[in-house]
């Protein structure tokens, strides 16, 4: 199985009170130029002010990833944003976010992933869902900002699929309440009882999704015990 690093990344240009209100376990605001620190009993989380930006990194700190992102100085971007970046091999790197996420599996996305790999960005059925990600060979904030601006075209994309989908699930189970609510005052109801012919079949779980989803399965092993 790859081993694959994984590192929280949070950046916004520096105002005191916006940070305060998102990190209430960060107590006094820090210096400029300071060093890196940590609330009290979190080796897990580092931040620091540094020039005009606000960095704030979540993770394990025994990968090298995470010694990478200590190192690295802030993106030059106005963006109050959170990325999760991934480190797949020593010149492999991915930038994830939760915008770049939608409804899937959807099969026509794999010829798109194909069309938009040769430039570094990918968008993949991931189990119950359709990801985008962008890639990079270095972690440089040059790099990365580059890689997140591709991901911000993504980001757009999804959410519009998004958007469409939840405009489509409204209107149908608007129409639903509709029928239930007509029915209910002309038939009472004795018609939400649906007597079953036969009718149902159970399919596999598609193994894709026991794979990426392992915790949804844990009690449908099929073991029958002793």
């Amino acid at each position: 199985m790859e081993d694959i690093e994984r590192v929280q990344y949070e950046q916004c240009p520096f105002n005191w009170a916006h940070i305060a209100r998102l990190y209430r376990n960060i107590a006094r605001e820090p210096e400029m130029d300071g060093p890196w620190s940590s609330p009290p009993g979190r080796g897990d989380i580092f931040y620091r002010r540094y020039g005009d930006y606000f960095q704030f990194i979540a993770g394990n700190p025994k990968q090298s990833l995470f010694s990478e992102f200590l190192g690295m100085e802030p993106m030059v971007t106005e963006d109050d944003a959170a990325w999760t970046i991934e480190k797949h091999g020593p010149v492999e790197y991915l930038v994830r976010s939760s915008f770049a996420r939608t409804y899937g599996p959807v099969r026509e996305t794999e010829k798109l992933h194909k069309l938009l790999e040769p430039y570094d960005m990918w968008l993949e059925n991931r189990g119950t869902h359709v990801e985008g990600a962008a890639t990079f060979d270095c972690l440089t904030n040059v790099k990365l900002l580059k890689a997140c601006r591709k991901l911000l075209t993504l980001e757009g994309w999804c959410m519009s699929v998004n958007r469409d989908v939840e405009r489509f699930l409204n209107d149908r189970w608007g129409a639903a309440w509709s029928e239930v609510n007509l029915r209910l005052e002309e038939d009472g109801p004795s018609f939400l009882t649906t007597e079953s012919a036969g009718g149902k079949r159970r399919n596999p779980i598609p193994s894709g999704l026991i794979q990426d989803c392992p915790e949804w399965f844990e009690d449908l092993s099929g073991s029958s015990g002793d």
